[in-house]
């Protein structure tokens, strides 16, 4: 991402309140825009017409959240993979690596979709061929994403969300009286935006290259990427599927929604869009620049002084960055609460959603911050605290949605993130970095065995 980081760095350094402005909606479009987007299409069609089928809602929900936990699964995996790549200028592997992902993402959609529908065996072939379509495109989606973060074309990957949903909106007004018209309106318009995106990726990357399965032998140098991928997204959504199972209404058969905890939990966490683009803006700029001057310095053997030097500037941009992500997603979690009422009385009308929405508000902004020091963490390269950090929020939001779901809904999801808040802040620091680099460097020395020779004796 350093592309990003040199693009805002350029836009803050004119020190212009119009260029100051851009670079922060820039922010805004690369970490939530293609999520805006769809969003915002879902709501749309919610609110605009009078009879929504409950396939079309159950389908869609279902492939939005399933989906990101196949791709999410092993997204730290292979973004790691990408990273050596590029560093490596091994460009030509990437469209193999591009293959062999969607491949694997397919395979296991196609398996997951399939299994529901043999279970939920009452839909017609039409229905279960556009849920199952449903289901790929989406997840194929999420991976072309992925990889055009590579390129840093993320004007091209909104621009192809915003034509395919135009799309869709206008065959939805077409298509409005068939009781399948909405899902082949969603569909066609998901249709447009994967060609725009692939279009994209073959211009980026070309044609050439075999097939690379290659990132999943990345899993035995790096193996707690996977499982972290897996434990912060299924971390994410526990809750709701439990959700399912105490306020569930069977939307159509087999497909479940809690309207009066996902409507909140989706309001929720339009508050911390500030912060992952503020995330962006700011690890984006400062904090990378003297990072990649901290490892710079220890690569070409500066003298030990510079090197702390450039250690303490580290230290201190972090130390910033992350004090003012607190402060504006506080200040964003207050307007939160103060506008709750508001919400309360002309959106939620009940006080199990108004209890959700407060708990998801301030659970969200705690996702927020665990996020932004999950990643933090990750480019020290401190993969074992990562993996513990998700895990315990995993089991925790699990274990205490189970318990607290009924009468205090969303509690489950703030408490865990909370704890893994804590965890991170009282587990990570860089004041050490030094030692524990050089620590993890080998010696050099050539192995070999020693022989050990008594006095006035013979080797033993």
């Amino acid at each position: 991402m350093a592309g990003i980081g040199f693009k805002l760095r350029k836009m803050m350094r004119k020190q212009s309140l119009i260029l100051d402005i851009a670079a922060v909606l820039y922010s805004v479009l690369i970490t939530s825009g293609p999520w805006i987007i769809s969003s915002a299409y879902i709501f749309w069609v919610v609110t605009t017409f009078k009879k929504v089928p409950g396939f079309f809602l159950g389908v869609v929900t279902y492939s939005f959240i399933f989906s990101m936990m196949i791709v999410g699964a092993f997204s730290f995996l292979l973004t790691r993979h990408l990273a050596d790549l590029l560093y490596a200028k091994e460009y030509q592997k990437i469209f193999g690596t591009y293959k062999a992902t969607l491949f694997i993402t397919l395979t296991i959609s196609v398996a997951i979709s399939g299994i529901f529908f043999l279970i939920n065996s009452s839909y017609d072939l039409k229905e279960v061929m556009l849920g199952i379509y449903t289901f790929l495109a989406i997840s194929v989606i999420w991976v072309d994403v992925a990889f055009l973060e590579v390129v840093e074309n993320y004007v091209g990957v909104i621009l192809g969300f915003l034509v395919g949903f135009s799309g869709a909106m206008f065959l939805s007004f077409m298509l409005e009286e068939d009781p399948l018209g909405l899902l082949i309106a969603f569909d066609s318009g998901i249709l447009v935006t994967l060609f725009i995106l692939s279009m994209l990726l073959l211009k980026a990357f070309g044609t050439h290259g075999k097939s690379s399965f290659e990132f999943l032998k990345v899993s035995k140098k790096y193996p707690e990427n996977p499982l972290i991928g897996v434990s912060y997204y299924a971390a994410v959504w526990i809750d709701d599927l439990i959700a399912w199972k105490f306020f569930g209404k069977e939307l159509s058969p087999g497909f479940y929604f809690a309207k009066e905890y996902d409507m909140p939990m989706f309001l929720a966490y339009i508050f911390i869009i500030p912060t992952l683009a503020l995330f962006v803006l700011l690890i984006e700029t400062e904090f990378y620049s003297d990072y990649r001057a901290f490892y710079s310095d220890i690569i070409y053997n500066k003298k030990l002084d510079e090197i702390e030097l450039q250690h303490r500037r580290l230290l201190s941009s972090l130390t910033y960055s992350l004090r003012i992500i607190w402060v504006v997603q506080l200040v964003v979690f207050t307007i939160g609460m103060l506008i709750s009422p508001l919400l309360n009385s002309y959106v939620f009308k009940s006080a199990t959603a108004a209890f959700a929405f407060k708990a998801g508000l301030f659970g969200s902004s705690m996702n927020a911050i665990f996020l932004t020091y999950l990643l933090i963490i990750l480019y020290f390269d401190y993969r074992k605290l990562a993996l513990k950090g998700t895990l315990l929020v995993l089991f925790s939001n699990l274990i205490l949605s189970l318990l607290t779901m009924k009468s205090f809904p969303g509690l489950g999801f703030a408490v865990s993130f909370t704890l893994g808040v804590v965890f991170f802040m009282t587990h990570f620091s860089i004041k050490d970095l030094l030692y524990t680099t050089f620590a993890k460097q080998e010696s050099g020395l050539e192995k070999t065995t020693i022989s050990m020779i008594k006095l006035g004796g013979s080797k033993k």
